[in-house]
């Protein structure tokens, strides 16, 4: 049935606007390139604001006691953003520490600023924006966010209430929980919107590249995957290529109709997913009753095996099928094999493979032809 299919989509109900965790976990992907960016842009727009504080207190009686901080911070925001446009591992997989980092510098910059720098010209304002811009731009589970602007917060007011004057400590630390708790709300909004455009886009690829009847990998992403290894600096580029039919396929159509015909694709099309991830190995399919298996971890040997290993155990499902002689499902395989060496393409491999097919259909059925035999 798809049964298999649907489950991997998300319920379109309320709960996606409720619960980020699951879109999250599902464009994880996405989610790691969109927060790389916003490193970047938040270390960069960062390490330009200290830039210019920095020359502004050289210049501004007003500004210079901020001057070591300011420039401190200058410093640790160009390491930050040559860490962004580095190639760095850590970087790479994991950007949202990195994006917490920034904010706790923005956080403490205007903390400084606000309270111990500005005697009275600072205000709440420029802490609480860090925290907004924070909120906003950050990917990330929302209440891992709402704790850790809840808790700069509260280390904001309590600072204010101890080192500033008893009036402006008071308005400043009723002011930036205000407008914290405003944050909250607001950051959810473009948060949410954002992902679940991702959960869309990743819907729309899935709908685009599988074959709802066997849940498979369709013939459009064939031709991507294939693409993507004919590549030159494909590190694993497809060696093996196994194709398959099932036998008397057509008989069976015409005997007992399509629907019948449609519930034998889907049995075996859920095998096959199930085979491969055990095999690592990529089944699509390719057409009609025939399907396409592509390895890059096989030899040729071990091919000849896999090949054998699955026309035995499609049999052993014991699928009726009337149409054929055993009256069980039972599949033909034709297999072809190259070494990285050969820089064989892989139409060639593929049509070895369907001519090795052809011969294993008209010789008997039910096995496997090695296409280097033909």
């Amino acid at each position: 049935m798809l049964d298999s299919f649907w489950s991997i989509l998300p319920p379109q109900n309320s709960r996606l606007l409720q619960n980020d965790k699951d879109l999250i976990k599902r464009n994880k992907v996405r989610v790691r390139e969109q927060n790389r960016i916003y490193f970047r842009y938040a270390a960069e727009l960062f390490t330009t604001a200290m830039f210019f504080a920095t020359i502004g207190s050289l210049y501004f009686e007003e500004l210079r006691p901020g001057l070591p901080v300011f420039a401190s911070s200058a410093v640790i925001g160009f390491s930050l953003c040559l860490l962004a446009i580095s190639n760095i591992r850590i970087v790479k997989k994991h950007p949202l520490p990195f994006i917490y980092i920034v904010a706790l510098l923005c956080s403490w910059t205007a903390t400084e600023n606000a309270i111990f720098l500005s005697n009275g010209i600072g205000s709440s304002v420029i802490f609480t924006t860090a925290l907004l811009v924070f909120a906003i731009i950050a990917l990330d589970y929302s209440w891992r966010i709402n704790l850790f602007v809840a808790i700069l917060t509260v280390l904001f007011a309590t600072a204010a209430l101890l080192f500033e004057p008893p009036a402006r400590g008071i308005r400043d630390a009723v002011g930036s929980s205000i407008i914290t708790l405003l944050t909250i709300l607001i950051g959810y909004v473009p948060r949410a919107s954002l992902l679940l455009n991702f959960e869309h886009e990743r819907i729309l690829q899935i709908e685009r590249n599988i074959d709802t009847l066997t849940t498979l990998p369709n013939r459009r992403k064939l031709f991507e995957e294939l693409a993507k290894s004919e590549q030159v600096d494909c590190k694993n580029p497809f060696t093996g290529a196994l194709m398959i039919d099932i036998d008397n396929f057509k008989q069976f159509n015409d005997t007992y109709g399509h629907q019948k015909g449609d519930l034998i694709l889907q049995q075996i099309g859920c095998f096959f997913n199930d085979f491969s991830f055990d095999n690592h190995f990529e089944t699509f399919r390719y057409g009609g009753e025939e399907f396409l298996a592509l390895t890059t971890t096989f030899d040729a040997k071990q091919l000849e095996s896999l090949a054998k290993n699955l026309v035995q155990t499609v049999y052993n499902l014991q699928i009726p099928y009337p149409a054929a002689e055993l009256h069980y499902v039972t599949i033909s395989i034709g297999y072809a094999y190259t070494n990285t060496d050969q820089n064989i393409k892989y139409e060639d491999l593929i049509e070895q493979a369907d001519r090795a097919l052809y011969k294993a259909k008209r010789t008997g059925k039910n096995q496997a032809i090695n296409a280097n035999a033909l």
